[in-house]
Protein backbone atom coordinates (compact mmCIF):
# COMPACT_ATOMS: atom_id res chain seq x y z
CA UNK A 1 0.00 0.00 0.00
CA UNK A 2 3.04 2.14 0.96
CA UNK A 3 4.48 1.65 -2.60
CA UNK A 4 1.11 2.30 -3.95
CA UNK A 5 0.89 5.91 -2.32
CA UNK A 6 4.82 6.69 -3.17
CA UNK A 7 3.79 6.05 -6.81
CA UNK A 8 0.38 7.90 -6.70
CA UNK A 9 2.22 10.75 -4.64
CA UNK A 10 5.63 11.17 -7.41
CA UNK A 11 3.03 11.03 -10.41
CA UNK A 12 0.96 13.79 -8.98
CA UNK A 13 4.06 15.98 -8.39
CA UNK A 14 5.42 15.06 -12.08
CA UNK A 15 1.75 16.36 -13.65
CA UNK A 16 1.77 19.42 -11.26
CA UNK A 17 5.26 20.84 -11.85
CA UNK A 18 4.16 21.74 -15.28
CA UNK A 19 1.79 24.09 -13.29
CA UNK A 20 3.91 25.20 -11.04
CA UNK A 21 6.53 26.47 -13.26
CA UNK A 22 3.74 28.21 -15.14
CA UNK A 23 3.00 30.50 -12.54
CA UNK A 24 4.61 34.00 -12.35
CA UNK A 25 6.67 35.55 -9.67
CA UNK A 26 3.50 37.43 -8.53
CA UNK A 27 1.72 33.97 -8.34
CA UNK A 28 -0.47 34.64 -10.91
CA UNK A 29 -1.22 31.63 -12.92
CA UNK A 30 0.33 32.57 -16.66
CA UNK A 31 -2.08 31.22 -19.11
CA UNK A 32 -5.14 32.63 -21.23
CA UNK A 33 -8.24 30.45 -22.27
CA UNK A 34 -9.85 30.59 -25.52
CA UNK A 35 -14.00 30.22 -25.76
CA UNK A 36 -15.39 29.62 -28.70
CA UNK A 37 -19.27 29.82 -29.22
CA UNK A 38 -20.74 28.99 -32.93
CA UNK A 39 -24.43 30.77 -33.55
CA UNK A 40 -26.10 28.71 -35.94
CA UNK A 41 -26.50 24.62 -35.79
CA UNK A 42 -24.52 22.42 -38.07
CA UNK A 43 -21.20 24.93 -37.78
CA UNK A 44 -18.36 23.41 -35.55
CA UNK A 45 -15.11 24.81 -34.48
CA UNK A 46 -12.06 22.11 -34.64
CA UNK A 47 -8.88 23.37 -32.34
CA UNK A 48 -6.23 21.85 -34.43
CA UNK A 49 -3.81 18.65 -33.58
CA UNK A 50 -1.59 19.79 -30.61
CA UNK A 51 -3.69 23.05 -29.95
CA UNK A 52 -5.53 23.26 -26.46
CA UNK A 53 -7.85 26.11 -25.48
CA UNK A 54 -5.43 27.06 -22.77
CA UNK A 55 -2.61 29.19 -24.25
CA UNK A 56 0.42 30.39 -22.87
CA UNK A 57 1.46 34.60 -23.01
CA UNK A 58 2.31 34.75 -26.75
CA UNK A 59 0.71 31.72 -28.29
CA UNK A 60 -1.21 31.29 -31.31
CA UNK A 61 -4.68 29.15 -31.24
CA UNK A 62 -5.30 27.52 -34.86
CA UNK A 63 -8.23 26.05 -35.37
CA UNK A 64 -10.60 24.77 -38.36
CA UNK A 65 -14.71 25.99 -39.23
CA UNK A 66 -16.86 22.43 -40.06
CA UNK A 67 -20.35 22.48 -41.40
CA UNK A 68 -22.20 19.90 -40.87
CA UNK A 69 -22.49 16.95 -43.70
CA UNK A 70 -25.32 15.46 -44.72
CA UNK A 71 -25.78 11.22 -45.03
CA UNK A 72 -23.70 11.25 -48.55
CA UNK A 73 -20.79 13.54 -47.30
CA UNK A 74 -21.85 16.36 -48.86
CA UNK A 75 -21.70 20.07 -46.74
CA UNK A 76 -25.43 20.37 -45.83
CA UNK A 77 -24.78 24.57 -46.56
CA UNK A 78 -23.12 24.43 -50.37
CA UNK A 79 -23.74 28.16 -50.24
CA UNK A 80 -22.93 29.30 -46.46
CA UNK A 81 -19.93 31.40 -45.81
CA UNK A 82 -19.09 31.56 -42.02
CA UNK A 83 -17.70 34.97 -40.66
CA UNK A 84 -15.52 34.11 -38.05
CA UNK A 85 -14.67 36.65 -34.81
CA UNK A 86 -11.65 36.87 -32.30
CA UNK A 87 -12.04 39.60 -29.41
CA UNK A 88 -14.09 41.33 -32.30
CA UNK A 89 -12.06 41.29 -35.24
CA UNK A 90 -12.66 39.36 -38.17
CA UNK A 91 -10.51 36.48 -39.02
CA UNK A 92 -9.92 34.61 -42.29
CA UNK A 93 -8.56 31.43 -43.15
CA UNK A 94 -5.87 30.82 -45.08
CA UNK A 95 -5.33 28.43 -48.18
CA UNK A 96 -5.43 25.49 -46.71
CA UNK A 97 -9.18 27.05 -44.37
CA UNK A 98 -7.19 27.03 -41.01
CA UNK A 99 -7.83 30.24 -38.99
CA UNK A 100 -4.82 31.75 -36.70
CA UNK A 101 -5.01 33.88 -33.80
CA UNK A 102 -1.30 35.14 -33.26
CA UNK A 103 0.23 36.06 -30.01
CA UNK A 104 -2.52 35.70 -27.64
CA UNK A 105 -1.78 37.91 -24.73
CA UNK A 106 -5.70 37.52 -22.72
CA UNK A 107 -8.47 35.31 -22.73
CA UNK A 108 -10.07 35.19 -26.06
CA UNK A 109 -13.30 34.79 -27.63
CA UNK A 110 -14.10 33.22 -30.66
CA UNK A 111 -17.17 33.52 -32.50
CA UNK A 112 -18.45 32.43 -35.84
CA UNK A 113 -21.63 32.98 -37.83
CA UNK A 114 -23.29 31.51 -40.80
CA UNK A 115 -24.41 33.79 -43.68
CA UNK A 116 -25.68 32.49 -46.78
CA UNK A 117 -26.04 33.70 -50.13
CA UNK A 118 -29.18 36.05 -51.16
CA UNK A 119 -31.97 34.03 -52.68
CA UNK A 120 -29.97 30.57 -51.85
CA UNK A 121 -29.94 30.72 -48.33
CA UNK A 122 -31.67 32.43 -45.12
CA UNK A 123 -31.76 35.83 -46.19
CA UNK A 124 -32.67 36.82 -42.65
CA UNK A 125 -29.93 35.32 -40.70
CA UNK A 126 -27.76 37.58 -43.46
CA UNK A 127 -29.31 40.34 -42.19
CA UNK A 128 -29.38 39.66 -38.95
CA UNK A 129 -25.24 39.16 -39.15
CA UNK A 130 -24.74 42.53 -41.09
CA UNK A 131 -26.38 44.61 -38.46
CA UNK A 132 -24.28 43.30 -35.60
CA UNK A 133 -21.28 43.78 -37.54
CA UNK A 134 -22.26 47.16 -37.95
CA UNK A 135 -23.54 47.83 -34.67
CA UNK A 136 -20.15 46.55 -33.30
CA UNK A 137 -18.39 49.37 -35.31
CA UNK A 138 -20.28 51.80 -33.86
CA UNK A 139 -19.48 50.47 -30.80
CA UNK A 140 -16.18 50.79 -31.05
CA UNK A 141 -16.13 54.18 -33.10
CA UNK A 142 -18.18 55.26 -29.50
CA UNK A 143 -15.91 54.04 -27.57
CA UNK A 144 -12.30 55.05 -28.90
CA UNK A 145 -13.72 58.78 -28.90
CA UNK A 146 -14.75 58.65 -25.25
CA UNK A 147 -11.70 57.30 -24.10
CA UNK A 148 -9.87 59.83 -26.59
CA UNK A 149 -11.84 62.48 -24.71
CA UNK A 150 -10.32 60.85 -21.47
CA UNK A 151 -7.33 61.23 -22.07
Amino acid sequence: MKKIISVLLVLTMLVSFPAVIAYASDGDYQTYYVSYEVQNKGCYIHPLDGYDQYVEPGADFKFTIEVERDADGNPKYTNAMAIVEANHKTLTPDEHGIYTISEINEDTNILVYLTFEQGKGNLAASILVMLKQMFKVIIEVIRSIIIGNKT
